[in-house]
């Protein structure tokens, strides 16, 4: 089955909240799916697997026990998380299509006991992350949705075209929290776009553990392509996450690294990032040639050099010579994932 961009769904309803609010990056996610072969990727930023494969898992993508009673699984440009609060589960994320969702249900029933799925998380609502067709197989009247505010009633609407019942919506600003019996996940929308415009990272505080979704992808550079994405968002987002201490970290894509070693090295990318395209934003540079001198500076092992480019030439384009940047115009080709 085609996987289905909620944008297309929601189009109508989203004009007056912007139009780059559901777009998917233009970068396939095959680029940021696998970390960079050791030999390439930065000592500091080396990912080390999070556990041993969960037992008896089904046919797949490996199940990793992260802790116990915390499960994380990875398929194609994303990573699930799903936890047990005590008196049901959480889960982070849904799935790049039909089939993920399919498998991701029998991976949350088998290490989960049958617990039921009490809360979702959306982090953000890229179709590699969250595809129409995935999030409708958790959709129920019994589990509670958290998305970030700015998309909170687009996403309700998203789901009324789908023909499906609007489940408990909870609309996520500033910090929240998730009570369970057991334990607790903390929730941080972002207020100002950094990855996507309406970013939530995930926090599990008795393990110390972040779930970044797309804002921080171990062994890899952030994806920046989304026409709302901010440098200098993506920077205060790091600044937050740092401020947490985390001991471990999981994004859409990538393996486990030191924090700190993987906050440092993204940031490192991210100054030296709008560094270029501030001076050459200062001389008028045209944007062919911006996408040269990426060429000729990469970041081997960290950026794929096609990445580089297209993050750089994404941004360059929305950027105005005070190195302010523009939301871009939604209206693109549509990622291959999509």
């Amino acid at each position: 089955m085609k996987t289905t961009s909620l944008r297309a769904l929601v189009a109508a309803s989203l004009l007056s909240l912007g139009p780059s609010l559901w777009a998917a990056p233009i970068a396939s996610t095959p680029n940021l799916a696998k970390a960079p072969p050791p030999s390439e990727t930065p000592a500091a930023a080396t990912p080390t697997p999070l556990s041993k494969p969960a037992e008896a898992a089904p046919a797949g993508p490996a199940v990793l026990e992260a802790a116990p009673g915390v499960w994380l699984t990875q398929f194609t440009g994303m990573t699930a998380v799903w936890a047990d609060l005590g008196d049901g589960i959480v889960l982070i994320d849904t799935g790049g299509s039909a089939k993920d969702a399919k498998a991701l249900k029998s991976f949350v029933s088998l290490t989960a006991k049958d617990k039921p799925i009490k809360w979702l998380v959306l982090t953000h609502l890229h179709g590699h992350v969250n595809s129409a067709e995935g999030l409708l197989d958790f959709l129920s009247p019994e589990t509670t949705v958290y998305v970030h505010s700015r998309v909170s009633e687009a996403f309700k609407n998203a789901v009324v075209m789908m023909a499906r019942e609007v489940p408990p919506t909870i609309a996520v600003s500033g910090t929240m929290e998730i009570k369970g019996k057991k334990r607790s996940l903390e929730l941080t929308a972002l207020s100002s776009p950094a990855h996507s415009n309406h970013d939530i990272f995930a926090l599990l505080p008795d393990i110390s553990l972040a779930v970044t979704g797309d804002l921080l992808t171990p062994g890899s550079c952030p994806d920046l392509t989304d026409p709302s994405a901010d440098l200098v968002g993506v920077l205060a987002a790091l600044d937050i996450l740092e401020k947490k201490n985390v001991k471990g970290i999981v994004g859409s894509s990538g393996g486990s690294s030191d924090p700190a070693a993987e906050i440092d090295v993204t940031r490192g990318y991210l100054r030296r990032l709008l560094k270029l395209l501030f001076e050459n934003k200062q001389e008028n540079t045209p944007a062919a040639k911006v996408a040269s001198i990426i060429r000729l500076d990469p970041l081997q092992g960290y950026c794929p050099t096609a990445m580089d480019s297209r993050n750089a030439i994404s941004l360059y384009e929305r950027m105005g010579p005070d190195g302010r940047l523009t939301p871009g115009n939604a209206a693109r080709p549509k990622a291959q994932n999509e």
